[in-house]
């Protein structure tokens, strides 16, 4: 979630290869062209900030949806004390 958070160029190609997601599949998920994403990607362009709070939000959900079906289940009970966790062990790491 960091690298969400962070949401430079280099966070959303780590984040894209993290999720084992082609530049495509991304594009497609946060609402923009594959050519700009690319761009994004390389340092080339930058997004509008609606833009990027936008895609931001999108891999936000995208995330949250996987790590629920990870766990087995979205109740918050399991998911906010997995999320603490995943800060706390992770804040050095991303």
């Amino acid at each position: 979630m960091l690298l969400v958070k962070h949401g430079d160029a280099s966070s959303l190609k780590k984040l894209r290869t993290i999720l084992g997601k082609s530049p495509n599949e991304i594009a497609s998920l946060i609402g923009v062209g594959a050519e700009d994403l690319e761009k994004w990607e390389k340092g080339e362009a930058q997004p509008t900030s609606l833009k990027h709070a936008h895609w931001k939000l999108k891999l936000t959900d995208f995330v949250d949806v996987e790590i629920a079906r990870f766990l087995g289940t979205d109740n918050p009970e399991v998911v906010i004390p997995f999320w603490q966790l995943i800060w706390t062990l992770n804040s050095d790491f991303w």
